[in-house]
């Protein structure tokens, strides 16, 4: 009977300690939740927002995502005037882009100061252009220019059969 009170106090013991430990990992993490939600800024950028919510969840790349939240009615001339300046500043540049653009399709061998720019997010440099849809079939390097004066320049055609599963 002895030893079965020593085998018991062992089992209380031994179930004493694991609700201990269990306890502090719970306390610990109530802790660090607490600690997060007062200092979010520091450790959660995904939940600054006016809900509170975080949205972590629903994106799709690890960055975070600025939110602007504006009450602005029109009626902030400083806003509207600086408005007015990004919008003519960004005139300007499309402009500046469309004349290099310009230059190089009608000039091709000349070298530009500037190198050229590509605006798509695949571009390989090569001295030839792919048209889709295609030029027509009876299209000949003579016909060239006249249907398409762009073209001018253009040294030759070739007809590419285009891949079936893109």
């Amino acid at each position: 009977m002895r030893g079965a009170g020593r085998l018991y106090g062992l089992y209380v013991c031994f179930v004493g300690v694991v609700v201990t430990i269990v306890s502090a990992f719970q306390f610990g993490e109530v802790v660090l939740e607490w600690s997060r939600d007062q200092y979010h800024v520091l450790f959660d950028s995904y939940r600054d927002n006016i809900a509170g919510k975080s949205f972590q969840k629903r994106l799709c790349l690890p960055m975070p995502i600025d939110v602007v939240y504006t009450w602005v009615n029109g009626t902030d001339l400083e806003l509207l005037k600086e408005l007015q300046q990004v919008r003519e500043q960004m005139e300007e540049e499309q402009k500046a882009m469309r004349e290099i653009l310009g230059k190089n399709t009608t000039e091709p061998t000349k070298k530009s100061e500037k190198q050229l720019e590509c605006l798509l997010t695949h571009c390989i440099k090569v001295p030839m252009l792919i048209l889709d849809p295609p030029l027509p079939a009876n299209s000949t390097l003579k016909d060239l220019p006249s249907l398409y004066p762009s073209f001018h320049s253009a040294s030759d055609i070739f007809n590419i059969a285009k891949p079936k599963n893109p």
